[in-house]
């Protein structure tokens, strides 16, 4: 029996996205930092705190698809921003995982990040 569909997108955000960085087994459970501490999110990263998630519906999909149709159309990058009723300090701004990978280059290239 193969992994779960959820280790194997950890593992390919891990490796895609986050420069080769591995899945973190148990997240805080059972896997510690050096120092003992509970070592949480789905990737182990230096610089970013990672959380992967993947069901069978979430809502943020069918938006994102209606946006990116919008701006296929308009010759535009889709940025998809978005926060709670009553939650004005949370805003959450979504983009697609391929721009975000040259937006990271570059800020870690311009703040010499290894």
């Amino acid at each position: 029996m193969g992994d779960k569909l959820w280790k194997v997108f950890e593992r390919w955000v891990g490796r895609e996205i986050f420069d080769g960085a591995p899945r973190n087994m148990g997240s805080g459970s059972v896997n510690k930092t050096d120092d003992g501490e509970d070592r949480y999110g789905d990737i182990i990263h230096k610089l970013y705190q990672v959380e992967c998630k993947v069901y069978k519906s979430i809502a943020i999909f069918r938006w994102w698809d209606k946006l990116k149709k919008e701006a296929e159309k308009a010759g535009k990058i889709p940025v998809l921003v978005m926060r709670e009723k009553g939650d004005a300090q949370d805003v959450l701004v979504t983009i697609h995982y391929t721009f975000f990978k040259e937006l990271k280059e570059a800020w870690e290239e311009k703040n010499q990040y290894n």
